[in-house]
């Protein structure tokens, strides 16, 4: 429960919860703080690591490659760690997701330092970076210590594509010119979150004009498509804001931002649907990153209407990350077998670029040829139940195991940050690494 909830260890000491559990149960005898944290626990975390090992053990002398991601956090007590996560295909095609280590980081964050590091946590893991013998992707930000770490290293580094694209919606924003409307409508939001009575107000309008009764959301820019949600939460309550901030004496927005806003966020939303798509954990994600790429410059070639300067920025910020997409051959094997896609997306030279990669690197002459599944159906569960292809399931473990984001490591720092909260201050980095551990595993 402690590990699961990020409950403090003093919870057991708590008044609530012992008359919680004298209720449950009169006879018992609830142990200290002390026993959790220095018995418990550590024994805990001993138990499963042990587990995991004999689990990753096992399956190693069926994997056909590995993707790691890594991410490095400061905490609330301005601690440094790094985080590594591990992420592989089975020989029964299950995507298996597990965090290797939470470490607390001191030393000064250099690309050489972080390798070292990184070895050092795979190790203990029997995944030796610099003699493995399957092919390992390491998947990290855009950060420029980052890109440094793995040029030259036995490894294939691949930047993060969900910050690549938000690195692309900010590069478009900036150029479009959207920074004074966006200070207004942060503006607005903040007013609603500071004012109890201007917010009980806009709940009554909500309930007036039968609008969904949400909040505002006020945009972070350190938070991933933080743009996107607060317009998109506006534009949802423009009737309710609208009437009401003329009463307010804040500024208003004008019939054209608001029709700009609208424009915004119909040429946003696909972009924030590929988001979340990309970062998932438990169906293939690089083979998506293709697809939605090329899916959004084809459908916006020719944007008219409102946001049509957002629209052109976005085309050519995308195309300037992204360029690498159309020539990368990771990229357009893992998307040929995806049965979501194979080589419907793709242009009479790329399909046969596709099938000639295939071939190489199968070295059996059985291209694939198969009518593609929905768009939502279980690549996984596809090739699971598919005994036509034999050579090709080994690529597809292979290359369908490659995630195309590093958000696992992201989500575990958020995690963190519960652990090492306010309740927390005096959590020692040894216990906050087993905590956030035992919380994913």
């Amino acid at each position: 429960m402690i590990t699961l909830d990020y409950q403090p260890f003093s919870v057991v000491e708590d008044h609530g919860f012992r008359k919680l559990m004298e209720t449950l149960e009169s006879r018992s005898q609830i142990s200290s703080r002390k026993h959790f944290s220095r018995s418990v626990v550590p024994k805990l975390y001993s138990v499963t690591r042990r587990h995991m090992e004999q689990a990753l053990n096992h399956d190693l002398e069926t994997v056909k490659s590995m993707s790691l991601t890594i991410d490095l956090w400061t905490s609330r007590k301005q601690e440094s760690y790094i985080s590594v996560t591990n992420h592989y295909l089975n020989c029964d095609f299950e995507m298996k997701n597990c965090t290797l280590k939470c470490s607390h980081f001191p030393v000064q964050h250099t690309g050489s330092a972080i390798y070292h590091k990184l070895c050092q946590l795979t190790s203990n893991w029997s995944i030796s970076l610099p003699l493995t013998q399957i092919p390992i992707y390491v998947v990290s930000d855009n950060a420029r210590n980052m890109n440094s770490v793995l040029t030259g290293k036995p490894v294939e580094h691949r930047s993060c594509a969900a910050h690549s694209l938000q690195l692309a919606v900010s590069d478009a924003v900036a150029k479009a010119g959207l920074d004074s409307l966006l200070k207004t409508c942060r503006s607005i939001v903040g007013h609603y979150k500071h004012s109890t009575k201007s917010r009980e107000m806009l709940q009554s309008l909500q309930k007036k004009l039968r609008l969904p009764e949400h909040s505002l959301i006020q945009m972070v820019d350190t938070r991933r498509n933080s743009t996107y949600i607060m317009l998109e939460r506006l534009h949802e309550q423009k009737e309710a804001v609208a009437a009401d901030l003329p009463h307010c004496g804040k500024e208003c927005l004008t019939a054209q931002e608001w029709n700009l806003i609208a424009g915004y966020v119909t040429i946003l939303q696909p972009l924030f649907l590929a988001t979340k798509e990309l970062c998932r954990e438990n169906v293939p994600t690089l083979s998506m990153v293709r697809e939605s790429f090329i899916n959004y410059i084809s459908s916006r070639t020719g944007e008219q209407g409102s946001g049509i300067r957002l629209a052109r920025a976005l085309l050519k910020s995308l195309t300037a990350r992204f360029h690498y997409i159309r020539d990368s051959r990771t990229h357009l094997i893992a998307t040929t077998l995806d049965p979501r896609f194979m080589c419907v997306i793709m242009e009479n030279h790329e399909e046969l670029q596709a099938k000639r990669l295939l071939i190489e690197v199968s070295k059996k002459n059985n291209v694939l040829h198969h009518a593609v599944i929905d768009r939502d159906g279980d690549p996984l569960e596809w090739w699971k139940s598919c005994r036509n292809y034999p050579h090709l399931a080994e690529l597809t473990m292979h290359y369908l195991s490659i995630l195309a984001t590093s958000v696992a490591s992201e989500r575990l720092f958020s995690k963190a940050g519960l652990t090492i909260s306010t309740r927390h201050q005096n959590l020692s980095s040894s216990l906050a690494e087993k905590f956030v551990f035992l919380h994913d595993n």
